[in-house]
């Protein structure tokens, strides 16, 4: 938490708030007066500012009144009011790597960005509403896209070999053609929110593996959506796999327990949420891995247990709670997707092979309070960067436990690692001393100003402190009136 952070939780309890009031006032018309400046600009203001960023490579026409530009990054910019015509051999092809359709355009023509095999993302306006046939068909790096809810129908082969592993169909669209996801080989789960939407009744609609011998489809995947809806009866009509949301505002699709104290919940968004307290050892969730997108672990479970996690391979980003202490062996392991970890400070072990494989996993950070690192617990993961920020940290002596670059402090066990097996490594700036609580104004010694400095920054009366964290004596990142209880304590210890 940063100094600002603690003003504005504090400031106001005190006796004297007017910085705080001062300091609102000014950033309240900070506020008012940006998005009035930004509303009166235009995109033509804007460009002078992006030019030397980007340099516009090609641009034409794709509608009577709707233009493009593609710029020498592959973002290929459509603006304009109407419909995208239906393919007319545009020239933008492999080179296009994201598509921005701006609001007015309306509908996406057929075969629009079709065979645009290098096309990895596309953002639609909420002006579209209609995604013609073939739109997006054979785009097989297409990875993200969102549909809009201005969206109603989606066209025969609209996404045919698209690489999305998961999409939202929203409760705007009334009819998906045939063909629309023939071919997904990665989507794990379409999400279909209109109960009454008309799905065309193929096999090979929503499929993720094709006979091109008998044209028929199969779905080893899970549609989600609502009980008695058209996505239900298709599901079972072909013998998909169904899970049904509950009807509530939180969209819960499957939940359930995972040990004697701790429960868990599924939404369609693929948010896996784990709250309760104690160890968390069981997979009950295991069912619905592939679903498994995002996972919020709740203050109260102390330990992650061995491969609770393991092979949930589109799992993309973990919350960990501080109360945690223990992550266990093959924890995460071969989480490809996983591209985001915050390890909280109260972590002290983690175990053998406990992040394996998480080859999306770019860089980490190992905080002081971890004390080991257990065999290849981050074996096979093409990691930039791994900063340890504990310089006594046990590391497993085997050159597969670590990858990268190597960050600590010099003389670390980090550092001998790192020379042992030949990684690079970057020292970090000396080791930080351990706070010195009590000795708020910083000078060295505990006395009667230590404890009026608190005071005044307590009740508003200056802005900073010397050293916020030596004012901190309760250890918990907040600066209150517990922090002053303990201070005047700790002067009556040293009188006395």
């Amino acid at each position: 938490m940063s100094i600002y952070d603690l003003r504005k939780d504090y400031l106001t309890e005190g006796a004297d708030s007017m910085a705080f009031k001062n300091i609102t006032a000014i950033s309240l018309s900070v506020m008012l007066i940006l998005p009035a400046i930004a509303n009166s600009l235009s995109d033509e203001d804007f460009a002078p500012l992006i030019a030397s960023a980007v340099e516009i490579i090609d641009s034409g026409t794709c509608g009577e009144n709707v233009t493009w530009t593609l710029d020498d990054e592959g973002t290929l910019v459509i603006t304009g009011n109407g419909e995208i015509v239906n393919y007319n051999n545009y020239d933008w092809g492999l080179n296009v790597k994201s598509v921005i359709i701006k609001n007015g355009v309306t509908k996406l023509g057929n075969g629009a960005f079709s065979y645009c095999t290098n096309l990895e993302s596309a953002t639609i306006a909420d002006s579209v509403t209609s995604i013609g046939t073939e739109a997006f068909s054979y785009c097989t790096s297409l990875r993200s896209i969102t549909i809009p809810d201005s969206v109603t129908s989606i066209g025969a082969e609209a996404f045919t070999c698209c690489a999305f592993k998961s999409i939202i169909i929203p409760d705007s669209v009334t009819s998906i053609a045939e063909y629309a996801f023939k071919c997904c080989t990665d989507l794990s789960s379409i999400t279909i929110l209109n109960p009454e939407c008309k799905i065309n009744r193929r096999d090979s609609t929503i499929c993720d593996s094709f006979d091109f011998s008998t044209r028929k489809g199969a779905y080893n995947g899970t549609i989600i959506g609502f009980k008695s809806s058209t996505a239900e009866s298709y599901a079972n009509y072909y013998g998909y796999k169904f899970k049904a949301i509950e009807e509530s505002s939180s969209m819960i699709i499957d939940r359930g327990t995972c040990d004697e104290n701790l429960s868990w919940t599924l939404d369609y968004y693929g948010t896996l949420n784990i709250s309760g307290t104690g160890n968390l050892k069981k997979r009950s969730f295991l069912d619905n891995a592939k679903l498994i997108e995002k996972v919020v672990i709740n203050e109260g479970i102390t330990n992650i247990g061995n491969r609770v996690f393991d092979s949930c391979v589109n799992l993309k980003s973990v919350i960990i709670p501080d109360t945690v202490t223990d992550i266990g062996d093959s924890a995460f392991n071969s989480c490809y997707s996983l591209e985001f970890v915050k390890i909280p400070d109260s972590v002290k072990e983690i175990g053998e092979a406990a992040f394996c494989g998480c080859i999306n996993l770019k860089s980490i950070t190992i905080p002081a309070s971890v004390t080991s690192i257990g065999k290849s617990a981050f074996a096979s993961c093409p990691i930039k960067s791994i900063t340890i920020l504990n310089p006594e940290c046990k590391i497993y002596n085997s050159i597969n436990t670590l990858n990268g670059i190597i960050k600590s402090y010099t003389g670390s066990t980090a550092e001998a690692y790192a020379n042992n097996f030949g990684y690079e490594f970057v020292a970090l700036d000396e080791v930080p001393a351990e706070p010195k609580y009590g000795d708020v104004n910083n000078d060295g010694t505990i006395s009667i100003a230590d404890a009026v400095a608190l005071q005044n920054f307590l009740l508003g009366r200056t802005i900073t402190l010397s050293n916020w964290k030596n004012a901190d004596l309760c250890k918990d990142d907040h600066l209150d009136a517990f922090d002053m209880v303990l201070m005047r304590r700790l002067l009556i210890e040293k009188m006395n």
